[in-house]
């Protein structure tokens, strides 16, 4: 078994390169993203633009939606 990872995906340029370099070494990656409260009820992260952009990369994510009473 290879070597595996959790991506703490933000969205932004920096979490999908350090993803896309350790998927370049070997590493399994699998992306987390918090959606924190000040989203819009109905946002749906799976539609939003850095989901998207992850999927086109190879990179999987799983969605945590965080309230109030973690802040």
């Amino acid at each position: 078994m290879g070597a595996r990872g959790i991506l703490l995906y933000s969205g932004g340029l920096d979490s999908l390169l350090a993803g896309r370099l350790l998927m370049e070494q070997g590493v399994e990656m699998s992306g987390i993203m918090f959606i924190l409260p000040f989203r819009a009820p109905d946002f749906s992260p799976e539609e939003d633009r850095p989901a998207r952009i992850a999927r086109d990369n190879g990179i999987p994510l799983r969605f945590f939606r965080c309230g109030r009473e973690y802040m």
